[in-house]
Protein backbone atom coordinates (compact mmCIF):
# COMPACT_ATOMS: atom_id res chain seq x y z
CA UNK A 1 0.00 0.00 0.00
CA UNK A 2 2.81 2.32 0.92
CA UNK A 3 4.51 1.42 -2.33
CA UNK A 4 1.30 2.23 -4.19
CA UNK A 5 0.96 5.55 -2.38
CA UNK A 6 4.58 6.32 -3.13
CA UNK A 7 4.00 5.58 -6.79
CA UNK A 8 0.90 7.77 -6.78
CA UNK A 9 2.79 10.61 -5.10
CA UNK A 10 5.61 10.20 -7.59
CA UNK A 11 3.15 10.23 -10.47
CA UNK A 12 1.45 13.32 -9.00
CA UNK A 13 4.80 15.06 -8.58
CA UNK A 14 5.72 14.29 -12.18
CA UNK A 15 2.38 15.62 -13.38
CA UNK A 16 2.85 18.78 -11.28
CA UNK A 17 6.33 19.32 -12.73
CA UNK A 18 5.02 18.80 -16.23
CA UNK A 19 2.18 21.22 -15.59
CA UNK A 20 4.62 23.80 -14.18
CA UNK A 21 6.91 23.43 -17.21
CA UNK A 22 3.90 23.77 -19.46
CA UNK A 23 2.87 27.04 -17.76
CA UNK A 24 6.42 28.35 -18.02
CA UNK A 25 6.40 27.47 -21.71
CA UNK A 26 3.06 29.23 -22.21
CA UNK A 27 4.30 32.35 -20.43
CA UNK A 28 7.45 32.30 -22.58
CA UNK A 29 5.43 31.95 -25.78
CA UNK A 30 3.08 34.72 -24.70
CA UNK A 31 6.00 37.01 -23.82
CA UNK A 32 7.65 36.29 -27.16
CA UNK A 33 4.39 37.05 -28.97
CA UNK A 34 4.00 40.36 -27.15
CA UNK A 35 7.63 41.29 -27.85
CA UNK A 36 7.33 40.47 -31.55
CA UNK A 37 3.99 42.31 -31.77
CA UNK A 38 5.47 45.44 -30.20
CA UNK A 39 8.51 45.29 -32.48
CA UNK A 40 6.31 44.77 -35.52
CA UNK A 41 4.00 47.64 -34.52
CA UNK A 42 6.94 49.99 -34.07
CA UNK A 43 8.42 48.90 -37.39
CA UNK A 44 5.13 49.50 -39.21
CA UNK A 45 4.78 52.86 -37.47
CA UNK A 46 8.26 53.88 -38.59
CA UNK A 47 7.68 52.69 -42.16
CA UNK A 48 4.36 54.52 -42.49
CA UNK A 49 5.83 57.67 -40.94
CA UNK A 50 8.78 57.51 -43.32
CA UNK A 51 6.38 57.04 -46.21
CA UNK A 52 4.39 60.14 -45.23
CA UNK A 53 7.51 62.27 -44.78
CA UNK A 54 9.27 61.03 -47.91
CA UNK A 55 6.17 61.72 -50.04
CA UNK A 56 6.04 65.34 -48.86
CA UNK A 57 9.78 65.72 -49.40
CA UNK A 58 9.43 64.32 -52.92
CA UNK A 59 6.67 66.82 -53.67
CA UNK A 60 8.84 69.67 -52.35
CA UNK A 61 11.84 68.51 -54.39
CA UNK A 62 9.80 68.15 -57.58
CA UNK A 63 8.25 71.59 -57.04
CA UNK A 64 11.69 73.08 -56.42
CA UNK A 65 13.02 71.44 -59.59
CA UNK A 66 10.08 72.78 -61.59
CA UNK A 67 10.57 76.30 -60.22
CA UNK A 68 14.31 76.14 -60.97
CA UNK A 69 13.52 75.14 -64.54
CA UNK A 70 11.11 78.06 -64.86
CA UNK A 71 13.79 80.43 -63.51
CA UNK A 72 16.23 78.96 -66.04
CA UNK A 73 13.73 79.64 -68.80
CA UNK A 74 13.28 83.24 -67.66
CA UNK A 75 17.05 83.73 -67.61
CA UNK A 76 17.40 82.03 -71.01
CA UNK A 77 14.79 84.37 -72.46
CA UNK A 78 16.60 87.38 -71.01
CA UNK A 79 20.01 86.20 -72.25
CA UNK A 80 18.60 85.53 -75.71
CA UNK A 81 17.20 89.08 -75.84
CA UNK A 82 20.37 90.67 -74.45
CA UNK A 83 22.68 88.93 -76.91
CA UNK A 84 20.99 90.00 -80.12
CA UNK A 85 23.69 91.49 -82.35
CA UNK A 86 21.78 94.60 -83.46
CA UNK A 87 20.49 95.14 -79.92
CA UNK A 88 24.00 95.09 -78.44
CA UNK A 89 25.26 97.37 -81.20
CA UNK A 90 22.60 100.00 -80.47
CA UNK A 91 23.32 99.79 -76.71
CA UNK A 92 27.04 100.27 -77.40
CA UNK A 93 26.21 103.35 -79.51
CA UNK A 94 23.98 104.71 -76.72
CA UNK A 95 20.82 104.40 -78.80
CA UNK A 96 18.69 103.11 -75.96
CA UNK A 97 15.29 103.96 -77.43
CA UNK A 98 16.13 102.21 -80.73
CA UNK A 99 17.37 99.19 -78.78
CA UNK A 100 14.15 99.09 -76.75
CA UNK A 101 12.15 99.16 -80.00
CA UNK A 102 13.68 95.79 -80.89
CA UNK A 103 12.07 94.38 -77.72
CA UNK A 104 8.60 95.83 -78.36
CA UNK A 105 6.95 92.38 -78.78
CA UNK A 106 8.53 90.77 -75.71
CA UNK A 107 5.66 91.56 -73.34
CA UNK A 108 3.05 90.11 -75.70
CA UNK A 109 5.20 87.10 -76.65
CA UNK A 110 5.94 86.12 -73.04
CA UNK A 111 2.87 86.50 -70.78
CA UNK A 112 4.90 86.15 -67.59
CA UNK A 113 6.88 89.33 -68.47
CA UNK A 114 5.01 92.42 -67.31
CA UNK A 115 7.38 95.08 -68.55
CA UNK A 116 11.01 95.58 -69.64
CA UNK A 117 13.43 98.42 -69.06
CA UNK A 118 17.07 99.10 -69.88
CA UNK A 119 19.52 100.69 -67.47
CA UNK A 120 23.02 102.02 -67.81
CA UNK A 121 25.98 100.55 -65.98
CA UNK A 122 25.39 102.94 -63.09
CA UNK A 123 21.73 101.90 -62.72
CA UNK A 124 20.00 104.81 -64.54
CA UNK A 125 16.86 103.84 -66.48
CA UNK A 126 17.50 104.69 -70.14
CA UNK A 127 14.48 103.08 -71.85
CA UNK A 128 11.37 101.06 -70.98
CA UNK A 129 8.48 99.06 -72.44
CA UNK A 130 5.65 99.94 -72.06
CA UNK A 131 6.62 103.60 -71.68
CA UNK A 132 5.45 105.36 -68.50
CA UNK A 133 5.36 109.11 -67.92
CA UNK A 134 8.46 110.45 -66.16
CA UNK A 135 10.03 107.00 -66.13
CA UNK A 136 13.34 107.70 -67.89
CA UNK A 137 16.31 108.84 -65.81
CA UNK A 138 15.33 107.17 -62.54
CA UNK A 139 18.22 105.60 -60.65
CA UNK A 140 17.96 101.99 -59.55
CA UNK A 141 21.42 101.87 -58.00
CA UNK A 142 19.86 101.25 -54.60
CA UNK A 143 17.94 98.18 -55.72
CA UNK A 144 18.99 94.71 -54.61
CA UNK A 145 19.06 93.42 -58.18
CA UNK A 146 21.45 96.19 -59.29
CA UNK A 147 23.95 95.40 -56.52
CA UNK A 148 23.92 91.69 -57.32
CA UNK A 149 24.20 92.06 -61.09
CA UNK A 150 26.92 94.74 -60.94
CA UNK A 151 28.95 92.65 -58.47
CA UNK A 152 30.05 90.09 -61.09
CA UNK A 153 27.86 90.92 -64.12
CA UNK A 154 25.96 87.65 -64.14
CA UNK A 155 22.15 87.07 -64.47
CA UNK A 156 20.22 87.51 -61.25
CA UNK A 157 16.66 86.97 -60.00
CA UNK A 158 15.67 89.42 -57.30
CA UNK A 159 13.55 89.00 -54.16
CA UNK A 160 9.95 90.23 -54.20
CA UNK A 161 9.48 94.01 -53.86
CA UNK A 162 6.89 96.70 -54.51
CA UNK A 163 7.59 98.76 -57.60
CA UNK A 164 7.57 102.58 -57.59
CA UNK A 165 5.57 103.11 -60.77
CA UNK A 166 1.79 103.32 -60.61
CA UNK A 167 -0.17 101.21 -60.17
CA UNK A 168 2.10 99.99 -57.40
CA UNK A 169 2.14 96.24 -56.91
CA UNK A 170 4.45 93.40 -55.98
CA UNK A 171 6.80 91.72 -58.45
CA UNK A 172 10.30 90.39 -58.87
CA UNK A 173 12.77 91.02 -61.67
CA UNK A 174 15.14 89.04 -63.82
CA UNK A 175 18.21 91.19 -64.40
CA UNK A 176 20.49 90.27 -67.32
CA UNK A 177 23.79 92.08 -68.02
CA UNK A 178 24.15 93.33 -71.60
CA UNK A 179 27.67 92.59 -72.84
CA UNK A 180 29.56 93.24 -76.05
CA UNK A 181 31.32 90.53 -78.03
CA UNK A 182 34.33 90.83 -75.72
CA UNK A 183 32.08 90.24 -72.68
CA UNK A 184 32.44 93.81 -71.45
CA UNK A 185 29.26 95.06 -69.74
CA UNK A 186 27.25 97.72 -71.61
CA UNK A 187 24.08 97.91 -69.51
CA UNK A 188 21.39 95.87 -67.82
CA UNK A 189 18.20 94.33 -69.25
CA UNK A 190 15.56 94.20 -66.49
CA UNK A 191 12.39 92.12 -66.91
CA UNK A 192 9.51 92.64 -64.46
CA UNK A 193 7.89 89.25 -63.77
CA UNK A 194 4.16 88.89 -63.06
CA UNK A 195 4.03 86.77 -59.89
CA UNK A 196 0.44 85.59 -60.30
CA UNK A 197 1.09 84.22 -63.79
CA UNK A 198 4.43 82.72 -62.77
CA UNK A 199 3.10 80.63 -59.88
CA UNK A 200 -0.36 79.47 -60.99
CA UNK A 201 0.98 75.94 -61.54
CA UNK A 202 1.66 75.53 -57.81
CA UNK A 203 -2.05 75.54 -56.91
CA UNK A 204 -2.59 72.53 -59.18
CA UNK A 205 -0.30 70.28 -57.11
CA UNK A 206 -2.26 67.95 -54.81
CA UNK A 207 -0.49 67.42 -51.50
CA UNK A 208 -3.37 66.20 -49.34
CA UNK A 209 -6.24 67.46 -47.20
CA UNK A 210 -5.38 70.89 -45.76
CA UNK A 211 -1.96 70.87 -47.40
CA UNK A 212 -0.44 73.38 -49.80
CA UNK A 213 2.83 74.62 -51.27
CA UNK A 214 4.25 78.10 -50.93
CA UNK A 215 7.34 79.84 -52.36
CA UNK A 216 9.72 82.22 -50.59
CA UNK A 217 12.36 84.48 -52.10
CA UNK A 218 15.99 84.85 -51.02
CA UNK A 219 14.94 87.11 -48.10
CA UNK A 220 12.31 84.73 -46.78
CA UNK A 221 9.43 86.82 -48.16
CA UNK A 222 6.34 85.14 -49.59
CA UNK A 223 6.24 85.02 -53.38
CA UNK A 224 3.28 82.63 -53.58
CA UNK A 225 0.98 81.43 -50.80
CA UNK A 226 -2.64 80.25 -51.14
CA UNK A 227 -3.70 82.07 -47.95
CA UNK A 228 -2.17 85.44 -48.81
CA UNK A 229 -2.82 87.38 -52.04
CA UNK A 230 0.16 88.10 -54.26
CA UNK A 231 -0.75 91.78 -54.31
CA UNK A 232 -0.82 93.29 -50.87
CA UNK A 233 1.51 93.50 -47.92
CA UNK A 234 4.64 91.45 -48.53
CA UNK A 235 4.70 88.80 -45.78
CA UNK A 236 8.04 88.04 -44.14
CA UNK A 237 8.36 84.33 -43.32
CA UNK A 238 12.07 84.42 -42.54
CA UNK A 239 11.45 83.47 -38.89
CA UNK A 240 9.58 80.28 -39.80
CA UNK A 241 11.98 77.34 -39.14
CA UNK A 242 11.37 75.61 -42.47
CA UNK A 243 12.06 78.89 -44.31
CA UNK A 244 15.25 79.40 -42.33
CA UNK A 245 16.44 75.95 -43.33
CA UNK A 246 15.71 76.48 -47.00
CA UNK A 247 17.42 79.91 -46.99
CA UNK A 248 20.52 78.08 -45.72
CA UNK A 249 20.36 75.83 -48.78
CA UNK A 250 19.12 72.82 -46.84
CA UNK A 251 16.43 70.37 -47.88
CA UNK A 252 14.51 68.08 -45.58
CA UNK A 253 11.23 67.34 -43.85
CA UNK A 254 10.04 67.45 -40.27
CA UNK A 255 7.47 68.56 -37.73
CA UNK A 256 7.52 72.35 -37.57
CA UNK A 257 5.42 74.92 -35.73
CA UNK A 258 4.52 77.90 -37.93
CA UNK A 259 4.08 80.76 -35.48
CA UNK A 260 2.53 82.97 -38.18
CA UNK A 261 -0.17 80.48 -39.13
CA UNK A 262 -0.41 79.19 -35.53
CA UNK A 263 -0.32 75.52 -36.43
CA UNK A 264 1.90 72.46 -36.12
CA UNK A 265 2.64 71.06 -39.55
CA UNK A 266 4.54 68.43 -41.45
CA UNK A 267 6.77 70.64 -43.60
CA UNK A 268 9.08 69.59 -46.43
CA UNK A 269 11.47 72.18 -47.82
CA UNK A 270 13.82 72.34 -50.78
CA UNK A 271 16.06 75.17 -52.06
CA UNK A 272 15.72 76.76 -55.49
CA UNK A 273 18.23 78.70 -57.56
CA UNK A 274 19.05 82.33 -56.66
CA UNK A 275 18.40 81.66 -52.96
CA UNK A 276 14.65 81.00 -53.31
CA UNK A 277 12.90 78.03 -51.74
CA UNK A 278 9.78 75.84 -51.83
CA UNK A 279 7.92 74.57 -48.76
CA UNK A 280 5.25 71.84 -48.94
CA UNK A 281 3.29 71.61 -45.71
CA UNK A 282 0.22 69.89 -44.29
CA UNK A 283 -1.41 69.78 -40.85
CA UNK A 284 -0.07 66.89 -38.80
CA UNK A 285 -3.58 65.55 -38.17
CA UNK A 286 -4.45 65.17 -41.84
CA UNK A 287 -0.93 64.19 -42.95
CA UNK A 288 -0.92 61.18 -40.65
CA UNK A 289 -4.62 60.38 -40.87
CA UNK A 290 -4.10 57.40 -43.17
CA UNK A 291 -1.14 56.19 -41.12
CA UNK A 292 -3.15 56.34 -37.91
CA UNK A 293 -5.99 54.41 -39.49
CA UNK A 294 -3.57 51.74 -40.66
CA UNK A 295 -1.98 51.51 -37.22
CA UNK A 296 -5.40 51.21 -35.61
CA UNK A 297 -6.20 48.34 -37.94
CA UNK A 298 -2.90 46.66 -37.12
CA UNK A 299 -3.47 47.15 -33.40
CA UNK A 300 -6.99 45.78 -33.67
CA UNK A 301 -5.63 42.77 -35.53
CA UNK A 302 -2.98 42.17 -32.89
CA UNK A 303 -5.59 42.40 -30.13
CA UNK A 304 -7.83 39.92 -31.90
CA UNK A 305 -4.90 37.57 -32.47
CA UNK A 306 -3.89 37.94 -28.83
CA UNK A 307 -7.35 37.05 -27.54
CA UNK A 308 -7.57 34.22 -30.04
CA UNK A 309 -4.23 32.86 -28.83
CA UNK A 310 -5.38 33.22 -25.23
CA UNK A 311 -8.54 31.32 -26.09
CA UNK A 312 -6.52 28.61 -27.82
CA UNK A 313 -4.17 28.37 -24.83
CA UNK A 314 -7.08 28.16 -22.45
CA UNK A 315 -8.62 25.39 -24.52
CA UNK A 316 -5.32 23.54 -24.58
CA UNK A 317 -4.94 23.82 -20.81
CA UNK A 318 -8.52 22.75 -20.33
CA UNK A 319 -8.11 19.70 -22.58
CA UNK A 320 -4.86 18.74 -20.88
CA UNK A 321 -6.44 19.00 -17.44
CA UNK A 322 -9.34 16.88 -18.59
CA UNK A 323 -6.94 14.30 -19.96
CA UNK A 324 -4.79 14.36 -16.84
CA UNK A 325 -7.84 13.96 -14.64
CA UNK A 326 -9.25 11.17 -16.71
CA UNK A 327 -9.03 7.82 -14.95
CA UNK A 328 -10.02 5.68 -17.86
CA UNK A 329 -8.59 5.40 -21.32
CA UNK A 330 -12.07 4.74 -22.60
CA UNK A 331 -13.02 8.36 -21.98
CA UNK A 332 -10.20 9.47 -24.23
CA UNK A 333 -11.30 7.00 -26.87
CA UNK A 334 -14.85 8.34 -26.74
CA UNK A 335 -13.56 11.90 -27.08
CA UNK A 336 -11.41 10.94 -30.03
CA UNK A 337 -14.32 9.12 -31.64
CA UNK A 338 -16.47 12.21 -31.23
CA UNK A 339 -13.80 14.34 -32.86
CA UNK A 340 -13.48 11.88 -35.74
CA UNK A 341 -17.25 11.89 -36.14
CA UNK A 342 -17.26 15.71 -36.20
CA UNK A 343 -14.47 15.84 -38.77
CA UNK A 344 -16.27 13.25 -40.86
CA UNK A 345 -19.46 15.28 -40.75
CA UNK A 346 -17.57 18.42 -41.75
CA UNK A 347 -15.96 16.57 -44.68
CA UNK A 348 -19.33 15.26 -45.78
CA UNK A 349 -20.81 18.73 -45.58
CA UNK A 350 -17.86 20.14 -47.53
CA UNK A 351 -18.37 17.55 -50.27
CA UNK A 352 -22.06 18.38 -50.46
CA UNK A 353 -21.25 22.09 -50.67
CA UNK A 354 -18.81 21.43 -53.52
CA UNK A 355 -21.41 19.36 -55.36
CA UNK A 356 -24.04 22.08 -55.03
CA UNK A 357 -21.69 24.97 -55.89
CA UNK A 358 -22.56 25.13 -59.57
CA UNK A 359 -26.27 24.98 -58.88
CA UNK A 360 -26.05 27.66 -56.16
CA UNK A 361 -24.12 30.05 -58.41
CA UNK A 362 -26.54 29.50 -61.27
CA UNK A 363 -29.60 29.84 -59.04
CA UNK A 364 -28.38 32.92 -57.12
CA UNK A 365 -27.38 34.76 -60.29
CA UNK A 366 -30.47 33.80 -62.23
CA UNK A 367 -32.94 34.85 -59.50
CA UNK A 368 -32.51 38.62 -60.00
CA UNK A 369 -32.55 38.08 -63.77
CA UNK A 370 -35.84 36.21 -63.54
CA UNK A 371 -37.18 39.10 -61.48
CA UNK A 372 -36.07 41.59 -64.14
CA UNK A 373 -37.60 39.51 -66.91
CA UNK A 374 -40.82 38.96 -64.93
CA UNK A 375 -41.33 42.59 -64.01
CA UNK A 376 -40.42 43.61 -67.56
CA UNK A 377 -43.16 41.29 -68.84
CA UNK A 378 -45.65 42.73 -66.32
CA UNK A 379 -44.67 46.24 -67.34
CA UNK A 380 -45.13 45.38 -71.01
CA UNK A 381 -48.49 43.68 -70.51
CA UNK A 382 -50.04 46.17 -68.06
CA UNK A 383 -48.47 49.45 -69.12
CA UNK A 384 -47.16 48.77 -72.61
CA UNK A 385 -49.83 50.90 -74.29
CA UNK A 386 -49.00 53.84 -72.02
CA UNK A 387 -45.34 53.87 -73.06
CA UNK A 388 -44.20 55.93 -76.05
CA UNK A 389 -41.91 54.57 -78.75
CA UNK A 390 -38.78 55.41 -76.75
CA UNK A 391 -40.21 53.71 -73.66
CA UNK A 392 -41.03 50.62 -75.69
CA UNK A 393 -37.49 50.59 -77.06
CA UNK A 394 -35.94 50.96 -73.62
CA UNK A 395 -38.14 48.18 -72.25
CA UNK A 396 -37.03 46.00 -75.13
CA UNK A 397 -33.39 46.80 -74.32
CA UNK A 398 -33.95 45.74 -70.68
CA UNK A 399 -35.50 42.43 -71.76
CA UNK A 400 -32.81 41.76 -74.34
CA UNK A 401 -29.99 42.49 -71.92
CA UNK A 402 -31.58 40.34 -69.21
CA UNK A 403 -31.75 37.52 -71.73
CA UNK A 404 -28.13 38.07 -72.76
CA UNK A 405 -27.05 38.12 -69.12
CA UNK A 406 -28.80 34.82 -68.57
CA UNK A 407 -27.01 33.39 -71.60
CA UNK A 408 -23.71 34.78 -70.30
CA UNK A 409 -24.22 33.04 -66.94
CA UNK A 410 -24.89 29.77 -68.73
CA UNK A 411 -21.80 30.28 -70.90
CA UNK A 412 -19.57 31.06 -67.91
CA UNK A 413 -20.82 28.02 -66.01
CA UNK A 414 -20.27 25.85 -69.06
CA UNK A 415 -16.77 27.31 -69.46
CA UNK A 416 -15.91 26.58 -65.83
CA UNK A 417 -16.76 22.93 -66.48
CA UNK A 418 -14.61 22.66 -69.61
CA UNK A 419 -12.08 20.56 -67.76
CA UNK A 420 -14.77 17.94 -67.03
CA UNK A 421 -17.30 18.32 -69.83
CA UNK A 422 -17.12 18.13 -73.57
CA UNK A 423 -17.55 21.10 -75.91
CA UNK A 424 -20.90 21.29 -77.68
CA UNK A 425 -19.65 21.41 -81.23
CA UNK A 426 -22.10 22.62 -83.89
CA UNK A 427 -21.83 24.03 -87.39
CA UNK A 428 -21.30 27.81 -87.09
CA UNK A 429 -21.94 30.53 -89.66
CA UNK A 430 -18.97 32.63 -88.57
CA UNK A 431 -20.08 35.77 -90.45
CA UNK A 432 -23.47 35.71 -88.72
CA UNK A 433 -21.77 35.14 -85.37
CA UNK A 434 -19.44 38.12 -85.91
CA UNK A 435 -22.34 40.35 -86.96
CA UNK A 436 -24.17 39.36 -83.77
CA UNK A 437 -21.09 40.28 -81.73
CA UNK A 438 -20.79 43.66 -83.50
CA UNK A 439 -24.43 44.42 -82.83
CA UNK A 440 -23.88 43.85 -79.13
CA UNK A 441 -20.74 45.99 -79.19
CA UNK A 442 -22.60 48.86 -80.86
CA UNK A 443 -24.81 48.97 -77.78
CA UNK A 444 -21.73 49.28 -75.55
CA UNK A 445 -19.32 51.33 -77.66
CA UNK A 446 -19.54 54.20 -80.12
CA UNK A 447 -18.40 52.54 -83.36
CA UNK A 448 -19.50 55.33 -85.70
CA UNK A 449 -16.01 56.75 -86.05
CA UNK A 450 -14.43 53.28 -86.38
CA UNK A 451 -13.81 52.04 -89.89
CA UNK A 452 -14.86 48.37 -89.99
CA UNK A 453 -13.33 46.31 -92.81
CA UNK A 454 -14.84 42.85 -93.26
CA UNK A 455 -13.33 39.99 -95.26
CA UNK A 456 -14.86 36.58 -95.93
CA UNK A 457 -15.13 34.28 -92.90
CA UNK A 458 -15.25 30.53 -93.56
CA UNK A 459 -17.76 28.50 -91.55
CA UNK A 460 -16.43 26.21 -88.84
CA UNK A 461 -17.45 23.77 -86.15
CA UNK A 462 -17.19 24.53 -82.46
CA UNK A 463 -19.01 25.70 -79.37
CA UNK A 464 -21.01 28.74 -80.49
CA UNK A 465 -21.16 30.43 -77.07
CA UNK A 466 -17.45 30.06 -76.40
CA UNK A 467 -16.39 31.15 -79.90
CA UNK A 468 -18.72 34.13 -79.56
CA UNK A 469 -16.78 35.02 -76.40
CA UNK A 470 -13.52 34.76 -78.39
CA UNK A 471 -14.76 37.21 -81.06
CA UNK A 472 -16.20 39.53 -78.43
CA UNK A 473 -12.91 39.68 -76.52
CA UNK A 474 -10.90 40.28 -79.70
CA UNK A 475 -13.17 43.08 -80.93
CA UNK A 476 -13.28 44.62 -77.45
CA UNK A 477 -9.49 44.72 -77.35
CA UNK A 478 -9.34 46.19 -80.86
CA UNK A 479 -11.81 48.94 -79.99
CA UNK A 480 -10.12 49.69 -76.67
CA UNK A 481 -6.53 49.85 -77.91
CA UNK A 482 -7.37 51.85 -81.07
CA UNK A 483 -9.66 54.32 -79.27
CA UNK A 484 -6.93 56.98 -79.09
CA UNK A 485 -6.44 57.00 -82.86
CA UNK A 486 -8.08 59.83 -84.82
CA UNK A 487 -9.24 57.33 -87.46
CA UNK A 488 -9.44 53.85 -85.89
CA UNK A 489 -9.59 50.89 -88.27
CA UNK A 490 -10.58 47.33 -87.35
CA UNK A 491 -10.26 44.59 -89.94
CA UNK A 492 -11.13 40.90 -89.72
CA UNK A 493 -11.31 37.86 -91.95
CA UNK A 494 -10.35 34.24 -92.33
CA UNK A 495 -8.70 31.72 -94.62
CA UNK A 496 -7.84 28.08 -94.39
CA UNK A 497 -6.37 24.90 -95.80
CA UNK A 498 -7.25 21.25 -95.51
CA UNK A 499 -6.17 20.97 -91.89
CA UNK A 500 -7.41 24.16 -90.21
CA UNK A 501 -9.08 27.54 -90.61
CA UNK A 502 -7.26 30.72 -89.57
CA UNK A 503 -9.22 33.74 -88.33
CA UNK A 504 -7.77 37.14 -87.49
CA UNK A 505 -8.69 40.56 -86.09
CA UNK A 506 -6.44 43.50 -86.97
CA UNK A 507 -6.39 47.07 -85.61
CA UNK A 508 -4.27 50.20 -85.98
CA UNK A 509 -4.09 50.87 -82.23
CA UNK A 510 -1.17 51.21 -79.82
CA UNK A 511 0.15 47.72 -80.56
CA UNK A 512 2.65 45.98 -78.25
CA UNK A 513 6.34 45.14 -77.96
CA UNK A 514 7.04 41.62 -79.26
CA UNK A 515 9.78 41.08 -76.67
CA UNK A 516 6.99 40.72 -74.09
CA UNK A 517 5.02 38.31 -76.25
CA UNK A 518 5.39 35.43 -73.77
CA UNK A 519 3.24 37.34 -71.27
CA UNK A 520 0.50 38.18 -73.74
CA UNK A 521 -1.81 35.19 -73.19
CA UNK A 522 -1.04 34.63 -69.49
CA UNK A 523 -3.65 35.21 -66.81
CA UNK A 524 -3.58 38.72 -65.29
CA UNK A 525 -0.57 39.72 -67.40
CA UNK A 526 -0.87 43.16 -69.06
CA UNK A 527 1.44 44.91 -71.52
CA UNK A 528 -0.15 48.32 -70.94
CA UNK A 529 -0.80 50.27 -67.79
CA UNK A 530 -4.24 49.97 -66.15
CA UNK A 531 -4.43 53.80 -65.94
CA UNK A 532 -4.21 53.97 -69.76
CA UNK A 533 -6.48 51.08 -70.68
CA UNK A 534 -9.03 49.43 -68.40
CA UNK A 535 -9.23 45.66 -68.03
CA UNK A 536 -8.28 42.74 -65.80
CA UNK A 537 -5.73 41.04 -68.04
CA UNK A 538 -7.72 37.81 -68.36
CA UNK A 539 -9.40 38.33 -71.73
CA UNK A 540 -6.62 36.90 -73.88
CA UNK A 541 -6.08 34.04 -71.42
CA UNK A 542 -9.76 33.13 -71.84
CA UNK A 543 -9.33 33.19 -75.62
CA UNK A 544 -6.34 30.87 -75.43
CA UNK A 545 -8.18 28.47 -73.09
CA UNK A 546 -11.22 28.27 -75.37
CA UNK A 547 -9.24 27.84 -78.58
CA UNK A 548 -6.93 25.27 -76.99
CA UNK A 549 -9.98 23.28 -75.87
CA UNK A 550 -11.12 23.36 -79.51
CA UNK A 551 -7.79 21.93 -80.62
CA UNK A 552 -6.67 25.21 -82.20
CA UNK A 553 -3.81 27.67 -81.83
CA UNK A 554 -3.57 31.34 -80.80
CA UNK A 555 -0.85 33.86 -81.62
CA UNK A 556 -0.38 37.56 -82.27
CA UNK A 557 1.83 40.03 -84.09
CA UNK A 558 2.30 43.68 -83.22
CA UNK A 559 4.49 46.76 -83.19
CA UNK A 560 4.39 49.63 -80.75
CA UNK A 561 2.10 52.42 -82.06
CA UNK A 562 1.52 50.49 -85.32
CA UNK A 563 -1.31 48.19 -84.29
CA UNK A 564 -1.66 44.48 -83.74
CA UNK A 565 -3.09 41.34 -85.37
CA UNK A 566 -4.52 38.45 -83.32
CA UNK A 567 -4.94 35.03 -84.95
CA UNK A 568 -6.68 31.84 -83.88
CA UNK A 569 -7.31 28.58 -85.69
CA UNK A 570 -9.98 25.92 -85.62
CA UNK A 571 -9.35 22.41 -86.95
CA UNK A 572 -11.48 21.32 -89.89
CA UNK A 573 -11.69 17.81 -88.45
CA UNK A 574 -14.26 17.72 -85.67
CA UNK A 575 -12.79 16.54 -82.37
CA UNK A 576 -14.45 13.76 -80.42
CA UNK A 577 -15.57 14.28 -76.83
CA UNK A 578 -12.60 12.44 -75.39
CA UNK A 579 -10.24 14.72 -77.32
CA UNK A 580 -12.07 17.84 -76.15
Amino acid sequence: MEITDHKMKGAGLIKAKRLGLFYVLLIGILSLFIFLAVQSYQSIDEELTESVLSRRLTIAELSATTLSEKFDRMVDVGVALATRVQFRKLIAEGKWAEAAEILKDVVSDFPFIERVHLTSLDGIKMAELPILASGIGISYAHRDWYHNVSRNWEPYISPVFERYALPRHNLFVVAIPIKDSAQNPLGILVMHIDMEKSFTWISQIEIGVGGFIYVVDSKGQLASHPRFPAQGEIMNYSEVPSVQYVLQGQKGVGYIYNHIEKEHRVAAYAPVKFGWGVIAQQPIETAFEFKNKQLNRVLTGYILVFFFCMLVLWLIVHVLRQRWRAEKDQQMVIELEQRVAERTRQLENANKELESFSYSVSHDLRSPLRAIEGFSLILEEDYGKKLDAEGQRLLSVVKDNARKMSMLIDDLLSFSRLGRQGIKSVEINMEALVNDVLEEMRMQHDLQRVKLVEHPLPAAKGDRALLRQVWFNLFSNAVKYSSERSAPIIEWGGYGDEAEIVYYVKDNGVGFDMQYYDKLFSVFQRLHRAEDFAGTGIGLAIIKRIITRHGGRVWAEGKVNEGAVFYFTLPRKELHDEQL
